[in-house]
């Protein structure tokens, strides 16, 4: 159990100095809103893929981007998630904080 425990601790602290995950993770990111550039970038490296984007309109219901509107940059580093060609994110008032 204490060798299971350092390995876990080395782990976490490799992972920390190198800002990379080196074990499959699963993360929650969220924003105040959309990224005026067209793309966000993911802060942990390296990025296999996302679940889902959701975001809150300013009467707190929940929807879902439809995938087909980005594209997932798993070869970049950081990750990004990239509007596709002639796609924009839903304009739907979102509520003032963490909306996406």
């Amino acid at each position: 159990v204490l060798i299971l425990g350092l390995g876990k601790a080395a782990r976490t602290l490799a992972e920390q100095v190198q800002g990379r995950a080196l074990i499959t993770q699963t993360w929650d990111l969220t924003l105040d809103g959309w990224p005026a550039k067209g793309y966000f970038e993911l802060p942990r490296a390296p990025l296999q893929s996302i679940t889902s984007i959701k975001y809150y309109d300013e009467d707190d219901t929940e929807a879902t981007v439809d995938s087909g509107t980005y594209f997932v940059d798993i070869a970049s580093e950081p990750g990004r998630v990239v509007l596709n060609s002639g796609e924009s994110w839903p304009s739907t008032t979102l509520r003032p904080v963490n909306g996406v």
